[in-house]
């Protein structure tokens, strides 16, 4: 009996043991002690689509792969110090404002998007199964709007509207009109306003981020594209946190204008708006061909002016006069009052009072903070461990001259056809020619009388053709013996093309000298494709690397590309 419990202790052990060496539940690769999940592999590859089963797992093991390998560098740049190094500390320290605006970025506005309720869910789906056909004109100011409103109501068309004022390039000279869209297309007050006309009617002004738009709503139809809710619920959650972001994120600048507490000083106020009032409108330099911008000159003893106080700093005239400069001129937008000013002073300051709110809210000492600290200086240490010890090569004069040598047939000369080509519009014109060079007549003189080619009528048609450059005309020339004409016309680029071979040349090497820049270059990608393979071999026997195939296959749906016929034999 004790032997037995003996054997039974034994058993368990290694049964433990055994069962250990498999992955976790989710871990797809270990490269040490590193890993790379579930999670990991569907950021890699997003809402990617395969052709088949085979297709998705090829892939998704080379991604996998492709990390691990990434993984291995940094164990290997951690073990040998990489991140002390003084120009990576530096390179770190230099983003470091940056870093605390993406962290910020994070904590204010990507958490709190996160939480997507499947109310919300369904509602969005709702709005989703009508899709609207549109058309809009989109102008710069609300004045213009209304003006155009008005042309509208008068009786004359929103096509002819569209074509003369409307910003948008991409659909004006259709009359403003957009394809079939569905909510969660354009922008939320755009769809808003939208969706509450009925077909044939036309909004009053709506605001958006882009500026002011009319909108004809022309057609409603169900939504052909949309699948059950179950099969859309991943794509909605993703637009809503977008949206959502986007909501926060408004609120958010909102917020942080009203804590600056922007104060324009009204006398300096007038002197900008002045010169701002001789500027043409914005929209004029959206144009093809926009004129210059005329140049901005404020009076030199109002320079020093105060323009703006905020809390914590001020700008003079001249400090907003350099800023200024500095945005294109489709973008300045129109001013006529000194809230004008003040919203574009926060815009231009934006910067300053983010990093303020970083500060504040003690962003370095948050998790998101860290992660973008440990993101950065991993990125750095990869690029520059594989550049210093994995793919770091040498290529002397001697190895390339040596490689060049044994490799010759690789940097040749390809085979050259001397041909005479006339080019021209139809088959017959084309049968033509060639009947009247049979005859004897003189083909160089034929091309340059007759030829399309304008680059080759001062060289009677004279041409060298390789069988890369020029596939089609290449085979046909080489179907005929030197002096010959080829016998029917070779459709080419939308036109017919008559042949008359006068020489072939063949392959040649190039000399060294010639090529000896892509030798080096070819050289140096093969002992580095060599070199990484020999470091990834000693690395994965170093440290360990392991991919785990079956839970892959396990991430993949099976049954999405089994086709009809294979579900019947079940």
């Amino acid at each position: 009996m004790r032997n037995f419990s003996l054997f039974l202790i034994v058993f368990v052990v290694v049964a433990a043991l055994f069962l250990g060496c498999g992955p976790k539940e989710g871990v797809l690769g270990k490269a040490g002690k590193e890993e790379v999940t579930v999670d990991d592999l569907e950021k890699m590859i997003g809402m990617r689509t395969f052709n088949s089963f085979e297709d998705e797992l090829e892939m998704k093991t080379k991604a996998v792969e492709r990390v691990l390998q990434e993984k291995l560098i940094l164990i290997a740049a951690y073990d040998e110090k990489y991140d002390t190094l003084p120009d990576i500390q530096k390179q770190i320290e230099s983003t470091k404002g940056n870093r605390m605006l993406q962290a910020l970025f994070v904590k204010a506005i990507e958490e709190k998007s996160k939480d997507i309720s499947d109310a919300e869910i369904t509602e969005a789906y709702e709005k989703m199964k009508e899709q609207i056909k549109a058309q809009h004109i989109l102008v710069t100011s609300k004045e213009q709007a209304d003006s155009i409103l008005q042309k509208y109501k008068a009786g004359m068309p929103f096509e002819e509207l569209a074509r003369e004022y409307s910003l948008d390039r991409s659909n004006k000279d259709r009359g403003g009109e957009l394809d079939w869209f569905t909510y969660f297309s354009f922008d939320a007050n755009f769809e808003k306003a939208a969706y509450a006309l009925r077909e044939g009617e036309v909004s009053e002004p709506v605001q958006t981020r882009i500026g002011w738009h009319i909108i004809k709503v022309n057609q409603r139809r169900p939504n052909p594209d949309i699948g059950a809710l179950e099969e859309e619920t991943s794509k909605l959650t993703k637009i809503l946190e977008s949206y959502k972001q986007r909501e926060i994120t408004e609120k958010f600048l909102v917020d942080l204008k009203t804590t600056a507490n922007i104060q324009i000083n009204p006398e300096a106020a007038k002197i900008v708006l002045s010169e701002l009032s001789k500027l043409p409108p914005p929209e004029t330099f959206m144009q093809p061909n926009a004129p210059e911008p005329p140049e901005i000159v404020f009076p030199e003893k109002d320079m020093l002016r105060t323009l703006a106080t905020w809390n914590g700093g001020s700008w003079t005239i001249a400090q907003f006069d350099s800023a200024f400069k500095t945005i294109p001129p489709f973008r300045r937008g129109n001013f006529n009052t000194g809230e004008d000013i003040s919203n574009l002073l926060f815009i231009l300051l934006q910067t300053r009072f983010l990093e303020a709110k970083a500060l504040e809210m003690n962003i370095e000492e948050t998790d998101a903070y860290a992660n973008l600290v440990k993101s950065d200086l991993d990125r750095r240490m990869l690029d520059l461990y594989r550049r210093d010890v994995i793919i770091n090569v040498e290529v002397t004069e001697e190895d390339a001259k040596e490689y060049y040598d044994a490799n010759a047939d690789s940097f040749m000369n390809p085979e050259r056809i001397s041909v005479i080509e006339i080019q021209v519009a139809t088959p017959e014109e084309a049968n033509n020619l060639i009947a009247k060079i049979k005859k004897g007549e003189d083909a160089r003189k034929l091309a340059t009388d007759n030829t399309l080619r304008t680059n080759l009528k001062d060289r009677g048609g004279e041409m060298q053709i390789t069988e890369q450059r020029y596939p089609e005309l290449f085979r046909a020339a080489k179907s005929v013996q030197p002096g010959q004409v080829v016998p029917t016309p070779i459709q080419y680029q939308g036109k017919f093309s008559i042949l008359k071979v006068e020489g072939i040349l063949p392959a040649s090497p190039r000399p060294y000298d010639q090529v000896k820049r892509l030798v080096i270059n070819k050289l140096r990608s093969l002992k580095r494709t060599e070199s990484t393979e020999e470091w990834n071999n000693q690395a994965k026997k170093k440290y360990g690397f392991k991919i785990y195939e079956k839970a892959i296959i396990a991430t993949i749906e099976k049954d999405k590309y089994e086709t009809p016929e294979s579900s019947e034999s079940k």
